[in-house]
């Protein structure tokens, strides 16, 4: 049904390209055209949409309509060259709305959209008002394409998405939480954030310090590592004071998965005993995300689950130490 959905609104963008393509550059007809095909591509936006139905207001009705004329300009510059057998609809569109975010999603605007945040009432749980107003400023920071890739140097490209990944999850969490702390007269709001992006990096990076990942030998030379053949990033690391352990995520696997002593399966999510530190631990080693694993298990919050998942490995560090010494 979701596919049949989706196939119906990709043949509804290509006729309105095709249409708008036809009329003469500056035309009536072309600027008809390609306001309403404008319109159809905003129609799926991720940012700006109407919260419960009222209309947009403030920042977001500026970031919208900026959004609006830049992709305007945009589409007229390239629905010429652009070929339907060649290039499939919607990842043109997807490009080419992502572009017109990334030039409209400043610094400023940023800042503007957490100071929105911020102004919504407070209160625990987090009120509705407050949640759109955090989601449309996580997701825009997310869309602006502005967040820094610090260290990135320092590690091998695989083992660098895994920490980045996690530590993007800590900072959205953070800024989720903590977002009456950002003073806007010292920084503007993607500065703090990506100074804590940093520090999450390094935090994520210490917790991983319990393992020495070592570079598996394929038989296939030309085969890129997968997840479980990380690069080696420390030869010798201290784990449990003086010992210094080598331990392997296939070995680290194995002891979670058989649970000698049944500390994994006992140690789970409040009230949701399925959701536990084996079986979430083992889906984080068939390369599942934290999005995919909070849905499996019913877990409200992607945060909830990576946090969760980060304090059972400091919990169990020892345990980990000692029986694959």
């Amino acid at each position: 049904m979701l596919n049949c959905a989706a196939n119906t609104m990709d043949e509804q963008l290509t006729r309105s390209v095709i249409e708008a393509k036809q009329y003469p550059s500056e035309s009536e007809e072309r600027k008809q055209a390609l306001n309403k095909l404008v319109e159809q591509i905003l129609s799926s936006r991720s940012i700006c949409r109407p919260y419960k139905g009222k209309p947009l207001w403030g920042i977001y009705q500026e970031i919208y309509e900026l959004a609006r004329e830049q992709l305007v300009y945009d589409i007229d510059e390239e629905i010429d060259k652009y070929n339907s057998q060649r290039t499939n609809t919607r990842e043109w569109i997807k490009s080419i709305r992502d572009k017109a975010f990334r030039e409209v999603l400043n610094n400023t605007r940023l800042t503007g959209l957490a100071l929105e945040a911020q102004g919504q009432p407070a209160g625990e749980p987090i009120p509705e008002p407050r949640q759109y107003a955090l989601g449309e400023l996580l997701e825009a920071i997310r869309l602006s394409g502005k967040l820094s890739h610090p260290y990135q140097s320092k590690f091998n490209s695989e083992f660098y998405k895994l920490l980045y990944d996690e530590a993007v999850n800590r900072t959205f969490f953070f800024v989720f939480q903590k977002i009456d702390d950002y003073d806007p007269n010292k920084a503007e709001v993607l500065a703090w954030i990506n100074n804590k992006l940093g520090w999450e990096v390094l935090n994520a990076r210490q917790e991983f310090s319990w393992i020495d990942q070592r570079q598996w030998i394929s038989k296939d030379k030309t085969k890129t590592p997968s997840l479980l053949e990380l690069e080696q990033i420390a030869k010798e690391q201290e784990i449990n004071g003086d010992k210094k352990e080598q331990l392997t995520w296939l070995e680290l696997r194995e002891y979670i998965k058989e649970d000698p002593e049944n500390l994994f399966k006992k140690e789970h999510i409040e009230e949701q005993p399925k959701a536990n530190f084996q079986a979430i631990a083992l889906e984080r080693f068939a390369g599942k995300n934290w999005k995919e694993i909070s849905a499996k298990y019913g877990i409200v919050g992607q945060s909830t689950c990576s946090s969760f998942f980060w304090r059972c490995c400091k919990k169990f560090r020892h345990n980990f130490a000692e029986h694959l010494e």
